[in-house]
């Protein structure tokens, strides 16, 4: 079971947004990897549904970013 971080590409501002806490996977990528390339050839576990209808607030301009793009969610492995 590994570790990750989620960061989120902000459509906004441009630039990546760390999510707060990290999420256990059993199956994750080895290396860091937007969610639909880590899932493409398989369901998503629970844990990533869950992410992908939570939205998070954007640092740099303070407005709310939705993450149900799993191309623009990134999983990144904690060592």
């Amino acid at each position: 079971m590994g570790q990750y971080r989620i960061l989120v590409f902000c459509k906004d501002c441009g630039r990546p947004h760390p999510m707060k806490g990290t999420v256990l996977l059993d199956d994750g990528p080895a290396e860091k990897t937007t969610i639909a390339e880590a899932y493409k050839n398989k369901p998503p576990p629970l844990e990533i549904v869950k992410i992908l209808k939570k939205d998070i607030l954007c640092p740099e301009l303070a407005i709310s970013v939705t993450l149900e793009d799993p191309n623009k969610v990134y999983l990144v492995p904690i060592d």
